[in-house]
Protein backbone atom coordinates (compact mmCIF):
# COMPACT_ATOMS: atom_id res chain seq x y z
CA UNK A 1 0.00 0.00 0.00
CA UNK A 2 2.52 2.29 1.16
CA UNK A 3 4.10 2.14 -3.05
CA UNK A 4 1.19 2.72 -4.29
CA UNK A 5 0.76 5.63 -2.16
CA UNK A 6 3.73 6.96 -3.86
CA UNK A 7 2.86 6.24 -7.24
CA UNK A 8 5.46 3.11 -7.35
CA UNK A 9 5.29 -0.46 -8.33
CA UNK A 10 6.00 -3.68 -6.50
CA UNK A 11 7.91 -5.97 -8.38
CA UNK A 12 9.50 -9.49 -8.51
CA UNK A 13 11.86 -10.84 -10.78
CA UNK A 14 13.12 -14.49 -10.34
CA UNK A 15 14.03 -17.62 -12.37
CA UNK A 16 12.88 -19.55 -9.38
CA UNK A 17 8.61 -19.63 -8.70
CA UNK A 18 9.19 -21.06 -5.52
CA UNK A 19 11.38 -18.00 -4.64
CA UNK A 20 8.16 -16.13 -4.67
CA UNK A 21 5.57 -18.96 -3.54
CA UNK A 22 7.39 -20.12 -0.77
CA UNK A 23 7.29 -16.17 0.98
CA UNK A 24 3.87 -15.11 2.41
CA UNK A 25 4.91 -12.08 3.09
CA UNK A 26 5.83 -12.26 -0.90
CA UNK A 27 2.84 -14.25 -2.14
CA UNK A 28 0.34 -12.54 -0.11
CA UNK A 29 2.19 -8.44 0.01
CA UNK A 30 2.96 -8.91 -4.16
CA UNK A 31 1.37 -11.14 -6.24
CA UNK A 32 -2.12 -10.03 -4.43
CA UNK A 33 -1.73 -7.26 -5.30
CA UNK A 34 -0.25 -7.15 -9.06
CA UNK A 35 -2.11 -5.84 -11.50
CA UNK A 36 0.63 -6.76 -14.25
CA UNK A 37 1.81 -10.81 -14.15
CA UNK A 38 4.75 -11.54 -17.20
CA UNK A 39 5.59 -14.97 -17.04
CA UNK A 40 8.38 -16.45 -19.30
CA UNK A 41 8.32 -20.13 -20.51
CA UNK A 42 7.06 -22.49 -17.25
CA UNK A 43 7.46 -25.77 -19.32
CA UNK A 44 9.73 -26.89 -16.27
CA UNK A 45 6.76 -26.04 -13.32
CA UNK A 46 4.48 -28.40 -15.33
CA UNK A 47 4.14 -31.33 -13.19
CA UNK A 48 3.10 -28.84 -10.25
CA UNK A 49 1.17 -25.67 -12.32
CA UNK A 50 -1.98 -26.41 -10.47
CA UNK A 51 -0.70 -25.10 -7.16
CA UNK A 52 1.05 -22.03 -9.05
CA UNK A 53 -1.79 -21.09 -11.00
CA UNK A 54 -3.74 -20.75 -8.12
CA UNK A 55 -1.39 -19.02 -5.96
CA UNK A 56 -1.37 -16.69 -9.33
CA UNK A 57 -5.31 -16.57 -9.71
CA UNK A 58 -4.98 -17.49 -13.29
CA UNK A 59 -7.89 -19.19 -15.37
CA UNK A 60 -8.07 -22.22 -17.51
CA UNK A 61 -7.74 -20.14 -20.54
CA UNK A 62 -4.83 -18.24 -19.07
CA UNK A 63 -3.23 -21.53 -17.96
CA UNK A 64 -3.47 -22.80 -21.73
CA UNK A 65 -2.22 -19.74 -23.30
CA UNK A 66 1.07 -20.13 -20.94
CA UNK A 67 1.77 -23.45 -21.69
CA UNK A 68 2.11 -22.63 -25.79
CA UNK A 69 5.21 -20.07 -24.79
CA UNK A 70 8.15 -21.13 -27.05
CA UNK A 71 6.11 -24.52 -28.27
CA UNK A 72 4.97 -23.40 -31.26
CA UNK A 73 6.65 -24.08 -34.85
CA UNK A 74 6.12 -20.54 -35.64
CA UNK A 75 9.75 -19.86 -35.94
CA UNK A 76 10.60 -19.45 -39.79
CA UNK A 77 10.80 -16.44 -41.57
CA UNK A 78 11.47 -14.68 -38.51
CA UNK A 79 14.20 -12.92 -36.25
CA UNK A 80 15.17 -14.11 -32.77
CA UNK A 81 12.66 -14.00 -30.79
CA UNK A 82 11.65 -15.45 -27.33
CA UNK A 83 7.74 -15.61 -26.25
CA UNK A 84 6.43 -13.88 -22.95
CA UNK A 85 3.00 -13.91 -21.92
CA UNK A 86 1.39 -10.86 -20.12
CA UNK A 87 -1.82 -10.55 -18.37
CA UNK A 88 -3.06 -7.23 -17.26
CA UNK A 89 -6.01 -7.13 -15.01
CA UNK A 90 -8.22 -10.35 -16.95
CA UNK A 91 -6.46 -8.92 -20.48
CA UNK A 92 -3.53 -11.58 -21.27
CA UNK A 93 -1.85 -13.22 -24.53
CA UNK A 94 1.54 -14.42 -25.38
CA UNK A 95 3.70 -11.53 -27.36
CA UNK A 96 7.21 -12.74 -29.80
CA UNK A 97 9.79 -10.40 -28.04
CA UNK A 98 12.20 -10.30 -31.33
CA UNK A 99 15.51 -9.45 -30.70
CA UNK A 100 18.43 -7.62 -33.43
CA UNK A 101 20.49 -10.28 -34.40
CA UNK A 102 23.70 -8.53 -32.96
CA UNK A 103 21.98 -8.07 -29.23
CA UNK A 104 20.67 -12.15 -29.16
CA UNK A 105 23.90 -13.31 -30.10
CA UNK A 106 25.46 -11.07 -27.63
CA UNK A 107 23.08 -12.32 -24.65
CA UNK A 108 22.47 -15.84 -25.61
CA UNK A 109 22.69 -18.22 -22.75
CA UNK A 110 22.07 -21.27 -25.20
CA UNK A 111 25.69 -23.25 -24.17
CA UNK A 112 26.00 -24.17 -28.22
CA UNK A 113 25.73 -20.94 -29.25
CA UNK A 114 28.00 -19.67 -27.12
CA UNK A 115 29.97 -22.00 -27.99
CA UNK A 116 30.26 -21.59 -31.14
CA UNK A 117 30.44 -17.55 -30.89
CA UNK A 118 33.65 -18.55 -28.44
CA UNK A 119 35.03 -20.35 -31.85
CA UNK A 120 34.30 -16.86 -34.05
CA UNK A 121 35.70 -15.03 -31.67
CA UNK A 122 38.94 -17.09 -31.65
CA UNK A 123 39.33 -16.93 -35.06
CA UNK A 124 37.97 -13.16 -35.97
CA UNK A 125 39.73 -11.36 -32.99
CA UNK A 126 36.98 -9.00 -31.88
CA UNK A 127 33.02 -9.77 -30.65
CA UNK A 128 31.78 -7.67 -32.70
CA UNK A 129 33.51 -9.20 -35.79
CA UNK A 130 32.51 -12.49 -34.70
CA UNK A 131 29.03 -11.55 -34.26
CA UNK A 132 28.85 -10.27 -37.47
CA UNK A 133 30.37 -13.54 -39.59
CA UNK A 134 28.24 -16.28 -37.34
CA UNK A 135 25.54 -14.25 -38.14
CA UNK A 136 26.31 -14.39 -41.74
CA UNK A 137 27.00 -18.12 -41.67
CA UNK A 138 23.71 -18.99 -40.53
Amino acid sequence: KTVRKFHGIAGVVTQELNDVIDSPIVKEAIINNSDVKILLDQTKFKDRYEDIAAILGLTPIQRQQIFTINALNNHEGRSYFKEVWICRGQNSDVYGVEEAPECYWAYTTERTEKEALKLYLAHYGSMQEAITHIEADR
